[in-house]
């Protein structure tokens, strides 16, 4: 896994810029242990709404 987490990889981030690391599965903020890369979030996570990381199309 990439440092900085895979967060910046996906297709689900929120991309507009100033409003933080969020995305649709964590849209109030993505948790720092996903953000830092100490949790694989490929795979479902306790709160991540049934949404886990897809990679983006760009």
């Amino acid at each position: 896994m990439p440092k900085g987490g895979i967060c910046h990889l996906c297709r689900h981030r929120d991309r507009n810029p100033g409003v933080g690391m969020r995305c649709s599965a964590f849209p109030y903020g993505i948790p720092f242990a996903i953000r830092a890369g100490f949790v694989d979030h490929r795979k479902p996570i306790d709160g991540d709404r049934g949404i886990q990381f897809e990679p983006a199309d760009d």
